[in-house]
């Protein structure tokens, strides 16, 4: 493996942290704006918003995309830092 590649990989890995703990914002928002509808509706099993689920959903797949990464590079870093 090529010094250049893990370094690309390294930037990659830091894109995706930044991707991930962007999401984590969002859907920390999102869930607080669902609770306090939620609350004043007074539907206390309303299902999430498709809104929340396809944020779940995309970080569940950044997380996987940074697992991945850290295997095929071989080095695991904190590698359950964002899980």
């Amino acid at each position: 493996m090529h010094s250049a590649d893990i370094a690309q990989s390294r930037l990659f890995e830091d894109i995706l942290l930044g991707e991930i703990a962007e999401l984590r914002d969002l859907v920390a928002g999102a869930e607080l704006q669902w609770r306090r509808l939620r609350d004043r509706s007074r539907v206390a099993d309303a299902p999430l918003p498709e809104a929340l689920v396809r944020l779940y959903q995309r970080i569940a797949e950044a997380e996987r995309l940074l697992v991945q990464l850290r295997c095929r590079f071989g080095y695991g870093g904190d590698s359950f830092r964002v899980i």
